[in-house]
């Protein structure tokens, strides 16, 4: 997606729970930030402690680490005037490179539900999480997603991942896949994703590299609307399924699948989004 004025790209905005605060102007390009050690990019070039981050048009990130919630920004870039465009969601459980079959949600107890024909895994003992990934955070630069922080939450007895977007900022969802930030997986040999979930509006998820983490320059697939259906997808890594929203990243995505930090999932309308699965095949989450 190509805007017609460059525009700075927003820092990953954590708000502490219940209070919810951001001082930001209106960014376009959604950015994911690092957690710190209890600190946060504050405005400008200077990084001050807290567990909150506001931004100017240019955030700096925290101190690295894992544990408190932080703050980082991207460099500027070019925006775009276009999004790209996500395709229909297919029929529940149609098989295809662009639908897997039905998948069953995470788990409380005992294993997942496989997804996609992939063999179940074992949730993580003593902590939340889906298919064995405990970080599922929900960021904004204006707090217009609800909940701000951790979305992972029960669905009757099952675990899911839920997140409403509001408004038409950029809303900004990271999913650290190896549950530890500044840790990567190399997933060049897998063949792609598999995400059970429903949403009731188009969205998008980025496979961002630890070398460049921050900023919107990132390779992007689309994640159709399901209408608020449970519906399971297949995304391969295949390079014409991929695309930036915005400036063209700097690495490739061959190059990106070697050393993928997390996936993010980034979308510019109000939408309610429920995350059940996510499954790469080849690939086992280690519980923190």
């Amino acid at each position: 997606m190509k805007l017609s004025t460059p525009l700075s790209l927003l820092g990953w905005i954590v708000c502490a729970i219940p209070a919810c605060s951001a001082d930001v102007p209106s960014p376009q390009a959604p950015s994911a930030g690092s957690p710190g050690n209890g600190t946060a990019g504050s405005a400008g070039n200077t990084a001050s402690a807290g567990n909150t981050a506001s931004a100017g048009n240019t955030a700096n990130a925290g101190s690295g680490g894992a544990g408190g919630a932080g703050g980082s920004a991207g460099a500027s870039s070019a925006a775009g005037s276009a999004g790209a465009s996500a395709g229909s969601a297919g029929a529940n459980g149609g098989a295809g490179n662009n639908q897997g079959g039905a998948g069953g949600a995470g788990g409380s107890a005992g294993a997942s539900g496989g997804a996609g024909g992939l063999p179940p895994l074992q949730e993580c003992s003593g902590k939340t999480s889906i298919d064995r990934i405990t970080q599922w955070t929900a960021t904004s630069n204006e707090c217009t997603c609800t909940p701000v922080g951790n979305i992972l939450t029960k669905e009757g007895q099952s675990n899911v991942a839920q997140v409403v977007f509001m408004g038409t900022s950029w809303h900004v969802v990271p999913v650290l896949i190896t549950n530890k930030f500044g840790t990567t997986a190399n997933l060049a040999s897998a063949p792609g994703i598999t995400l059970t979930y429903r949403a009731t509006a188009n969205l998008h998820v980025q496979v961002r590299s630890g070398s460049h983490w921050d900023g919107g320059a990132q390779w992007a697939a689309d994640v159709p609307s399901t209408a608020g259906v449970k519906q399971t997808l297949f995304i391969p890594f295949e390079a014409s399924k991929w695309s930036s929203l915005f400036d063209p990243p700097p690495i490739s995505l061959a190059d990106t699948l070697k050393e993928v930090q997390g996936l993010v999932f980034v979308g510019n309308s109000a939408n309610t989004v429920v995350f059940y699965g996510l499954r790469i095949q080849g690939f086992e989450p280690a519980c923190p």
